[in-house]
């Protein structure tokens, strides 16, 4: 059983922070700030105690899905530097397989600084993460009978994203995109549902996303979709999550609890998700296995992994 994932390679670091902190260093709480390396560099040597682990939305669905137990590998672009070093130890710890392109440019940086109340102000340098181009996919990324897991931000470039669904296909894999970000999917909207109903099998969106794409509240949008040849997956954070395919509908419900970071909750879901698929499980199960995996990563500090802890969520759901 093999995930296969392709995307933005990101080192995400982590720093709690109280509310002024941001603002202070130039950063509005509550929202996403892209900016030059040299400006992230400054940062990161202001912000305190900062934490650093492998992240970027489908890295982080192939870590977790490896400690669940899946041949897991991921394809993705990093510079030449000691955040690409911790980048790739983050990734073999985990037990998958990092099939590296390394540029000239710096590893990209996702900076989250977490308030005592859990709300986050994002810093983004992308860095060598967005210059993967169609030559450099390695020919093994592409694994009959596998699932290709394709982070949506992969979409920005446009031929690059068509490519590997189409070559994914081709090789007799099955197809999971996240849509990845509200502004992306409202920038994206047609392209994206085209894209999705040629190619996928599942598509997972949050509540935003799905707005985005379909311009409905949630009801009538899943009534949109109802005719769609993909399954469609809504997450919902505390409110659990939604999986929709023709004229069903399952709703899964999440135990409630204080995150202490949400920072790829949503990645670690999908691994849940589509390690259940792997097993041959039903819908309901697969919500039940994405939920409970996201349960473990919003406990800890970024998409920060214990092997114990990830496995024990496996065994509760399916054994």
């Amino acid at each position: 059983m093999e995930l296969v994932g392709i995307g933005n390679a990101l080192l995400d670091v982590i720093s709690f922070v109280d509310s002024d902190y941001p603002p202070y260093l130039g950063v509005h709480n509550l929202t996403t700030n892209h900016v030059p390396y040299d400006r992230m560099e400054d940062l990161l040597l202001a912000v305190p105690e900062p934490i650093f682990v492998a992240g970027g939305g489908a890295a982080n669905t192939i870590r977790v899905a490896a400690l669940l137990g899946l041949r897991g590998r991921f394809v993705g672009a990093v510079g030449r530097d000691r955040f690409a070093d911790l980048f790739r130890r983050d990734m073999e710890e985990a037990g998958a397989e990092f099939l590296a392109v390394e540029k000239n440019h710096p590893t990209g940086i996702f900076l989250a600084l977490v308030g005592e109340d859990g709300s986050r102000a994002i810093v983004v340098s992308p860095g060598a993460a967005g210059e993967l181009s169609i030559p450099e996919i390695p020919e093994r990324t592409f694994v009959p009978g596998a699932i290709l897991y394709v982070d949506g931000f992969v979409a920005s470039r446009r031929e690059l994203f068509i490519h590997i669904l189409e070559r994914g296909r081709s090789a007799g894999m099955r197809v999971a995109v996240d849509a990845a970000s509200f502004s992306l999917a409202n920038r994206n909207a047609a392209f994206f549902l085209d894209a999705f109903e040629e190619y996928c099998e599942w598509v997972f969106v949050n509540e935003d996303e799905l707005r985005a794409l379909a311009g409905l509240p949630l009801d009538e949008a899943l009534s949109l979709f109802a005719a769609s040849r993909f399954e469609l997956i809504v997450k919902r954070a505390e409110r659990g999550a939604i999986w929709s395919y023709g004229d069903r509908r399952i709703d899964s419900p999440v135990r409630a609890l204080t995150p202490m970071d949400e920072t790829g909750a949503g990645d670690a879901f999908a691994a849940g998700f589509l390690a259940a698929v792997l097993e041959g499980k039903p819908p309901e199960v697969c919500l039940r296995m994405g939920n409970r995996v996201a349960e473990e990563i919003i406990q800890v500090p970024g998409c920060r992994l214990d092997p114990g802890r990830i496995r024990r969520a496996r065994q509760s759901v399916l054994v």
